[in-house]
């Protein structure tokens, strides 16, 4: 049996993206664990309201059979209600940073991997690593730190590879001890 596991973006949240291209980012907001790193939600505040994105965890059934192999972190996007240190996992106060700038681009790194077992397709899998906005002179990216962790970074740069995490290593396989089993990772850089 094939497993396919689609965390991508749904409609409605790629809509919240778009919806603030053109929109001055006043503020980015979250409980931090230290500075540029939060847990599991950071707040866009920009003058027409308020986006969060979210690092959950979601169960896991990697070989089909109705049990719960794993728990992995998946990224959505919500509109920004609420206090944030109210929706936190964590306890603490807000931090905001301000930015003052204008998003020109909204860009969602995607990630796909297929796992092969004895040369058969048999799980796959599509999900958002890192949403980024590009301000013309430079971009921030909100970035899932690990496939298992809710942890957020909050990061600033010229280029999507020095903001993006690798999460292309969390999918290697020791072929050593797992010879029978291969997986191919795909990245793909999709402007909204």
């Amino acid at each position: 049996m094939m497993i396919d596991m689609d965390m991508r973006f749904s409609n409605e949240e790629i809509e919240l993206l778009c919806g603030v291209k053109g929109s001055a980012l006043e503020a980015i907001g979250y409980v931090p664990i230290t500075s540029g790193l939060a847990f599991g939600r950071v707040r866009l505040y920009f003058g027409g309201g308020a986006v969060d994105i979210v690092s959950s965890m979601h169960d896991i059934d990697y070989s089909g059979d109705g049990e719960v192999d794993d728990d992995d972190a998946f990224l959505s996007i919500e509109q920004g209600l609420g206090s944030v240190a109210a929706l936190s996992e964590l306890s603490g106060e807000e931090m905001r940073v301000e930015c003052g700038k204008v998003v020109k681009r909204v860009l969602v790194a995607q990630d796909s991997v297929d796992s092969y077992e004895d040369g058969k397709l048999t799980f796959k899998t599509a999900y958002p690593q890192a949403v980024l906005f590009d301000f013309g002179d430079q971009m921030m990216s909100i970035d899932k730190q690990a496939c298992n962790w809710m942890m957020l970074t909050v990061k600033f740069g010229k280029s999507v590879d020095e903001l993006v995490y690798d999460s292309e290593k969390g999918w290697e396989v020791n072929s050593e001890g797992s010879p029978e089993i291969r997986n191919e990772f795909k990245r793909e850089i999709l402007e909204l």
